[in-house]
């Protein structure tokens, strides 16, 4: 058991380090969702947003974790925030119109993997920011959804759910962009 207990602990992460765990968590069931990190007995809220946070994820180096965050009425964006709770939170990308979800942190940190919904649509599709100039990059947006990325530790490829022939599998793509798909 690491942690104390918790009305709700969703999408756990653990550290590179494997001695801490970020979740989204809720101490009492009224509150909304917030990034916690769990190490023996205890938990550190590092984070007091009005949104629900969600899908944490450890940086390579175990400094940063990124996350998404959904306002009343909004989209999720990403952000990242300090693992030691310092700080506040750095937007990774923020924009309207599309929920970003899942991130993944490429081995060195500079690019993050996620997926978007289309609210309107539903559509899911893979995107890539680039950490230090935000700018956006389409990875794969074939048809059906498209989600749930992880990068590998070279940072090469990209592993992911789609349900482009019909049901769910996992497909992997090469980091950059390329034509290059294949089910595993």
């Amino acid at each position: 058991t690491i942690g104390p207990r918790m009305t709700s602990i969703l999408d756990p992460a653990i550290s590179p380090d494997g001695s801490k765990v970020a979740v989204r968590g809720r101490m009492e069931q009224a509150e909304t969702d917030h990034l916690y990190v769990l190490e023996g007995g205890s938990a550190n809220r590092l984070t007091d947003n009005e949104g629900a946070e969600r899908h944490m994820i450890w940086s390579p180096d175990g400094s940063r974790i990124a996350y998404s965050i959904q306002n009343q009425g909004g989209v999720s964006n990403l952000y990242s925030r300090a693992a030691d709770g310092s700080g506040g939170d750095r937007s990774i990308i923020e924009s309207e119109g599309m929920h970003k979800w899942y991130p993944s942190w490429s081995p060195d940190a500079s690019t993050v993997v996620f997926h978007t919904n289309n609210p309107e649509t539903q559509a899911r599709d893979l995107w890539y920011v680039d950490v230090a100039s935000g700018r956006t990059t389409v990875l794969v947006d074939d048809e059906g959804i498209q989600a749930l990325a992880r990068t590998s530790h070279d940072g090469r490829f990209v592993a992911y759910q789609s349900d482009q022939d019909g049901q769910l599998e996992i497909y992997v793509t090469t980091l950059p962009k390329s034509d290059a798909r294949w089910r595993v």
